[in-house]
């Protein structure tokens, strides 16, 4: 049996495939790759979906998928495929990681012990105690070359790449912090549900660790709470313009924060509590812990994508084309974005949790509860 087929192609012109095909429906991907490549007399290695589906059987298979019948014309478009991952180093961390961030040519990592650590090709640099019990999370500045970072109970620091400490401070109980886009201020999202805007001061750090006052030898943090954002836990902040926070919470919602007024703009009603999320050109990235991901534009707040993965979704990050998504059970799933129903490729990264993850278009860089910090390498 056959069926007509026409190809569609973001690649450029040169990638262009003119007219349509009887292609038989026993035809698999890599059939359909040799066709494509020997018309346009190139070399690559491609993936076809149809509707954002990928081909991973025969076109048959991918038909009944989408209750679809030879009868009418179809239109695969084709992508050059991302390239596989294989494990490239290990390292211990010592403790649940928190938090990955690459930064030129080393990675730099958190964990739940309240270390900070730098790595240069998976060896340990350096590393300091920073906070006595969990740094949740810290964020480096392009611009400045500085670090901020929240621990559990609130206690908070700006240091520099030598993990010199500049500025102290405390709040309440913190979950994330981000860096607005120059380096002045930076953003932590609360346990309450708060959003806390931050920047140093002249005045002498003073932290308040249940009822005592301990002078710190740095300057100090001034906080100001937007107070109307969220009711619950906030699971994401992200400043990518001045004007903007958008923020992602346990309470079910999305919300873009206008920091001219100190008050909510737009907001996103989700399925269920957010519990990881990530941000990138106008699109929020939402993890659920019913194996859920979905991702909502912005700018129009409708959802743009959905797809179900195989257990609670700990940790997001999108790298390049991909959407990478650590689980619950130490699985990394790498979705392409331009065919986001099943996943490209499935990593077994970690024993227990996936708790953090970042990369670009060369390193896949992951973190689990137990301890590890893993590199992959896309071949």
């Amino acid at each position: 049996m056959e069926v007509e087929v026409t190809f569609k192609s973001g690649l450029g012109q040169e990638w262009t495939v003119d007219g349509s095909y009887s292609i038989s429906t026993d035809t698999k991907r890599e059939d359909l790759q040799d066709i494509v490549l020997h018309i346009l007399e190139k070399s690559a290695v491609l993936m076809f979906t149809l509707h954002n589906q990928p081909l991973t059987g025969t076109l048959q298979e991918l038909l009944n998928s989408q209750n679809l019948s030879t009868e009418g014309k179809i239109e695969l478009e084709f992508f050059i495929q991302i390239p596989p991952l294989k494990s490239s180093g290990q390292v211990d961390s010592g403790d649940w990681v928190s938090s990955i961030h690459q930064f030129s040519s080393s990675i730099f990592v958190s964990n739940y012990s309240g270390y900070i650590q730098k790595f240069t090709d998976m060896n340990l640099d350096s590393q300091k105690s920073i906070f006595t019990g969990p740094l949740k999370s810290f964020d480096i500045n392009n611009e400045t070359k500085l670090i901020c970072a929240i621990s559990k109970k609130g206690l908070t620091s700006v240091l520099d790449l030598d993990f010199n400490i500049i500025a102290s401070g405390n709040t309440e109980h913190a979950e994330k912090c981000v860096w607005n886009p120059s380096g002045s201020k930076f953003a932590i999202g609360l346990y309450s549900g708060t959003i806390s805007i931050c920047e140093t001061n002249e005045n002498s750090a003073v932290i308040i660790q249940g009822n005592k006052k301990q002078h710190i030898d740095s300057k100090g943090i001034t906080y100001n709470i937007i107070e109307t954002c969220h009711t619950d836990l906030v699971s994401g902040v992200f400043w990518p313009s001045f004007e903007t926070l958008v923020t992602t919470s346990f309470d079910h919602n999305v919300h873009q924060v206008d920091l001219i007024k100190a008050s909510i703009s737009s907001s996103i009603l989700c399925p269920r509590s957010i519990q990881c999320s990530d941000f990138c050109s106008h699109m929020v990235f939402c993890g659920f812990e019913n194996s859920l991901v979905n991702a909502y534009d912005c700018r129009t707040s409708g959802k743009i994508l959905n797809t179900n993965t195989s257990a609670w979704v700990r940790s997001l990050k999108v790298v390049g084309n991909a959407i990478s998504v650590g689980l619950e059970n130490g699985q990394v799933l790498l979705y392409d974005l331009r065919a986001y129903k099943t996943p490209t490729h499935v990593l077994q990264a970690h024993d227990g949790k996936v708790m953090a993850l970042d990369g670009d278009n060369e390193f896949l860089y992951t973190g689990g509860a137990d301890g590890c910090i893993q590199r992959f390498t896309f071949t």
